[in-house]
Order: structure tokens, then C-alpha cells, then sequence
């Protein structure tokens, strides 16, 4: 695992690129998660770009992406940056090189892949109780803006989060591969 990006000069930025990446379905929540960023963001003289992947939309997720661009439509100091799929590597790389901070707090979740990217990656994350290894600071109600900033705002502020963030990854990971391991051996 790469050491986490702790250097990054967020005050000097022109932009604060928040990453809200995955599939759009009406359970990700992502426009609850984007009023929650345009929310962090506002009196920062910043722009916001909000990332997502608009090239995989399930499941019902037609209307969540309208309402996302409708919403961004209204804010001139933030942009909907909609994105491609990306292989991993890719998408690791473009983490690294291009986020501040990562969403996941979604309304319903088995493991969340993207959450756990973006704590690879080295960046802050917030996410909901729905990720069972995700550390608990970095947990919000997923129907509440005002606990996605908070969580934000805390996750921001402590660069030992993203490091408790790769440890709990590293232990799920372990955790599971062992699960796995037993299932292998009884079938």
C-alpha cells in the first residue's frame, strides 16, 4: 500500500476536487453527497469540481444523474466533472494526482471498492456506516448534509485518519482473504 498523500497544499489551490466515484444508483446517494460538497465548499473562494462516473448508470440511476447536472446548473462555483470508467491502476493514479477527497456515503453497501481506492490512494474519505471497516470518524449519515460536512470538515483536519483508514483496510482485507480461505477448504 502507498504511503498516504499527506502533502498535498489544499490552501493554494484554486479547487477542491471532491471524488463521489461509482456506479450512479438511486442508493449510492450522490445528490445528497453533492449538496453536501457545494456545502463544504461555500465561502472557501474555491471552486468545487465534483467527480463522478456518469458512463455507468443502473439500476434507475437515470434520475439521480439529471438531478446532479440540474443542481450543478445552479451553482457557478461548482462543476459536475463527469468521468469515464477507469481501469484501476488508472484510477489510482488519477486519485493520487487529482482528488482532495473522496464520498461514499451511500445508503446501502457490501464492501465498497471505491471507498477502499481511495484509502489506498492515500486520500481523505468519508463514507457511511454501511462500510463496515471504515473507521468510525470517518462515518456520516448518509439523509444528513450537515453530518456529511461535519465529516468532512473531520477528515480534512486529520491526516492520521487516512493512515487508521489504510490500517482497517488492510485488516479487512486480511480478514476476508482468510474467510475465504476457510470457504475454499470446506468445498
Amino acid at each position: 500500500m502507498q504511503a498516504p498523500v499527506t502533502d498535498k497544499d489544499k490552501v493554494k489551490k484554486d479547487t477542491f476536487d471532491i471524488g463521489c466515484f461509482g456506479a450512479i444508483r438511486p442508493l449510492k446517494n450522490q445528490l445528497i453527497q453533492a449538496m453536501a460538497a457545494i456545502e463544504f465548499v461555500r465561502g472557501w473562494d474555491r471552486q468545487l469540481n465534483f467527480h463522478i462516473n456518469s458512463s455507468r448508470v443502473e439500476t434507475g440511476g437515470e434520475p439521480v444523474l439529471k438531478n446532479l447536472r440540474a443542481l450543478f446548473n445552479e451553482y457557478p462555483g461548482a462543476v459536475l466533472v463527469e468521468n469515464d470508467w477507469m481501469e484501476l491502476d488508472v484510477f489510482l493514479s488519477f486519485l493520487r494526482s487529482n482528488i482532495d477527497m473522496g464520498l461514499q456515503v451511500s445508503l446501502s453497501e457490501t464492501w465498497n471498492h471505491v471507498t477502499a481506492n481511495c484509502v489506498q490512494a492515500g486520500i481523505p474519505v468519508v463514507g457511511s456506516k454501511e462500510i463496515s471497516w471504515l473507521d468510525k470518524e470517518s462515518m456520516s449519515e448518509p439523509t444528513n448534509v450537515d453530518s456529511i460536512v461535519s465529516a468532512m470538515e473531520y477528515a480534512l483536519d486529520r491526516k492520521n485518519q487516512v493512515l487508521r483508514n489504510q490500517k482497517l483496510l488492510v485488516k479487512a482485507s486480511s480478514k476476508a482473504q482468510l474467510a475465504w480461505l476457510e470457504f475454499a477448504k470446506k468445498v
